[in-house]
């Protein structure tokens, strides 16, 4: 068994380990390409922490449904917002 795509990613687009050894990090796509197709939600510092500890956050007028959530650091994780609230879904790890 051999897998050849995940989501919009294609086995055509891989890198091998010589060219990622090579390249180094300019070789790997961005952590949330995966995500663009959601809408994206930028929040403030105090926002974005109580986000990560798992928090709804106040948020009325964003879009509904499931979004991407950022930031100042970029990318914290998805999240879903319902009638003014963000409720985290997944959290992206901080080094």
């Amino acid at each position: 068994l051999r897998r050849t795509a995940v989501g919009k990613l294609r086995i055509e687009d891989a890198v091998t380990f010589e060219a990622l050894q090579a390249q180094g990090a300019s070789a790997l796509k961005s952590m949330d390409c995966l995500l663009e197709d959601l809408p994206r939600l930028d929040l403030e510092r105090g926002q974005a922490s109580q986000f990560l500890i798992g928090a709804q956050v106040a948020l009325p007028g964003g879009p509904e449904g499931a979004c991407r959530v950022y930031g100042e650091d970029g990318l914290l994780g998805v999240g879903r917002l319902a009638d003014g609230r963000l409720q985290p879904v997944r959290s992206v790890a901080r080094g």
